[in-house]
């Protein structure tokens, strides 16, 4: 398998785990989990979700074409602006 091929099957991995874990706070809210006391699992599998995200970005930054920084900063960029979607529901909500 080629760097490339790992690139391309990598790139879209970190979006869809931001994506999961807004709707699961989004979700959650709307089935009325309040901060406070006990994390539930819809916690849980938030963290795991956000965490998940790191070994992904370090491959796709370890396959990026460096020769085009303007496009992985653009990608780095996109990743920035999901894991921001995915925590404004939590700060929003108090969790």
């Amino acid at each position: 398998m080629t760097r490339a091929t790992i690139n391309r099957i990598a790139l879209p991995v970190p979006m869809i785990l931001s994506a999961l874990a807004a709707a699961l706070a989004l979700a959650s809210i709307l089935a009325g989990v309040r901060g406070g006391g006990d994390e539930g699992w819809q916690a849980h599998l938030f963290q795991l979700l956000i965490a998940a995200q790191l070994p992904v970005i370090a491959v796709v930054a370890a396959t990026a074409n460096w020769r085009r920084p303007r496009v992985v900063a653009g990608i780095v960029a996109l990743y920035i602006a999901g894991l921001c979607v995915a925590f404004v529901p939590v700060a929003l909500a108090g969790l």
